[in-house]
């Protein structure tokens, strides 16, 4: 468990940073993935250019 945790906090902040780009991506117009996602959080949409 504490090897997970040790790998947790240094990979943690890159694994964020992947996390905010993968969503980043998913709400833009000309999307490049597919997503199934019915409702978008609202809190996402803070990030979108054109609102």
């Amino acid at each position: 468990m504490k090897k997970v945790k040790n790998i947790i906090i240094k990979y943690g902040s890159t694994l964020a940073a992947c996390a905010f780009v993968f969503n980043f991506m998913a709400i833009r117009p000309f999307c490049n993935f597919f997503f199934h996602e019915p409702e978008v959080p609202k809190e996402l949409m803070a990030y979108k250019k054109d609102k």
